[in-house]
């Protein structure tokens, strides 16, 4: 996320109007969290790099939207998923690879 709000600020010196960047989500409790302040022992551990996410909302540069979660292609990426979504998602972010032994 910085890295991207590192190149909307060089976008903005060369005169190109950036739009907010939109990072999609599938936690909805993460969610709640950016758009609401909530001080409990479950939340209090969250650290800087949270409160810089939630002034980056406030600001109105960075956009959280909800995706649900089979429609989440980071997903084969980042958790156990069925083959079939695998496959979807790997082939979305162009790094389909055939299994070996796999029929063709």
């Amino acid at each position: 996320m910085r890295g991207a709000l590192w190149l909307q600020k060089l976008l903005a010196v060369f005169g190109v109007q950036a739009v907010p960047l939109e990072i999609q989500c599938d936690s909805q409790g993460a969610l709640s969290l950016m758009h609401h302040v909530v001080a409990s022992q479950r939340s209090k551990h969250i650290d800087v790099q949270f409160h810089f996410v939630r002034d980056r909302v406030a600001a109105g540069d960075v956009v959280f939207r909800y995706i649900e979660s089979e429609n989440n292609i980071s997903d084969c990426l980042t958790k156990a998923v069925s083959a079939d979504l695998h496959e979807g998602g790997a082939q979305y972010m162009g790094l389909s690879v055939p299994l070996l032994g796999a029929p063709e």
